[in-house]
């Protein structure tokens, strides 16, 4: 802020707009406010930049999901939030700038239930198969089904589609994944989302390639 000493025509120092009025000698002088210069980030900031932005680029593809499956475990914390805590401190190796996820340690969903005990993931044409056993505890649970697209940044997922007594389930893959890999997982949270399980990482399953026969090929005999 400029100030006036004796009116405006008395003297004038201090900052007005982006001019700074300055004394010296008895005489007022002004000059252009400096800009400030950004400095490049350095290569911790870099590191610790390019850490957050793979880690929450993946997170915030399961939000809806993670925020029935975490919700009444953690005091309230936002399911998004606590899956990149745990990313970053479990899933994610490397070094800056090759920094990968390890999905086999990823967690979807977690609380007091018990696990399932799930098989790996079968692709089929057109969906995934889970399959599980240990259906005894918590029959009526609602399973929970993820699947991750790593190439494409995206995730398809399921919850209550099948109970636990059911001891199998299937998550459809829309058209447009039908020939990415994915990576995925299995948990359970009760009817009332007040509780679920530790999720298990169940695998990557490979795109299911159908090869078309050439237009006027002959069908062999």
């Amino acid at each position: 802020m400029a100030r006036a000493e004796k009116g405006f025509f008395g003297g004038v120092y201090g900052k007005l707009g982006n001019v700074v009025f300055y004394r010296r000698n008895g005489k007022v002088f002004a000059r252009s406010k400096p800009r400030n210069k950004k400095r490049a980030p350095s290569r911790a900031q870099m590191r610790q930049r390019i850490r957050f932005q793979k880690v929450s680029r993946f997170a915030h593809t399961l939000r809806p999901i993670v925020a029935c499956t975490f919700r009444k475990n953690h005091r309230g914390r936002i399911g998004t939030n606590i899956v990149i805590s745990k990313v970053f401190e479990d899933a994610l190796v490397g070094e800056y700038p090759d920094l990968e996820i390890d999905y086999s340690k990823v967690v979807i969903s977690n609380g007091t239930l018990g696990r399932g005990r799930a098989e790996d993931a079968i692709r089929v044409a057109g969906h995934i198969e889970f399959r599980w056993w240990e259906v005894e505890e918590h029959p009526n649970a609602h399973v929970v089904l993820v699947a991750y697209f790593p190439k494409v940044n995206q995730s398809i997922y399921t919850i209550g589609t099948a109970v636990r007594a059911a001891g199998t389930a299937r998550l459809e893959i829309p058209p447009s994944l039908q020939s990415e890999d994915a990576e995925t997982w299995i948990g359970f949270v009760t009817p009332n989302l007040a509780d679920a399980s530790m999720s298990e990482y169940t695998g990557r399953v490979k795109a299911v390639v159908t090869r078309s026969r050439k237009r006027g090929a002959r069908k062999p005999r």
